[in-house]
């Protein structure tokens, strides 16, 4: 069964600090087995709170996806970009 992980960009607080998580982004990824869906793209909300982008990625396996998660949960990378 295959897993997804959707990440969600509210709003830019510090565009400086997003232009540089963005650019440690890719090197995070590459460690890990998925499959780029969409890059952070403008996404229409037709009900709730809007957001600036959203990201999809795609995993073979539910236990791909879920250590790829608890990599990025536990990453350096995640605070910064929280």
């Amino acid at each position: 069964m295959s897993a997804y992980v959707v990440f969600t960009h509210v709003r830019t607080r510090d565009p400086p600090k997003l232009a540089q998580c963005a650019a440690l982004a890719p090197a995070f990824v590459a460690g890990h087995a998925v499959e780029r869906l969409t890059n952070f793209g403008v996404c229409e909300v037709p009900k709730g709170a809007g957001v600036e982008g959203v990201a999809l990625g795609c995993f073979v396996t539910m236990v791909l996806g879920m250590s790829f998660i608890l990599a990025w949960l536990i990453s350096s990378l995640h605070g910064r970009a929280s």
